[in-house]
């Protein structure tokens, strides 16, 4: 996950006041869903591998 801006500002009292702008460039959501589902397979075969050996 990125910022699109860091989270601080020069005097705190000013945090979150400023004008909003907009970003030049934002990430595609589409590449983290994709690499989420990667994690979630290779976590439920090695899950899944685990069981079956200890079952078997």
């Amino acid at each position: 996950m990125q910022l699109g801006r860091p989270m601080f500002a020069i005097d705190p009292k000013q945090f979150g006041k400023g004008p909003l702008r907009v970003l030049a460039e934002q990430s595609e959501p589409g590449l983290a869903l994709s690499a989420d589902l990667k994690l979630f397979a290779m976590t439920f075969l090695a899950g899944f591998l685990f069981v079956s050996i200890l079952i078997g």
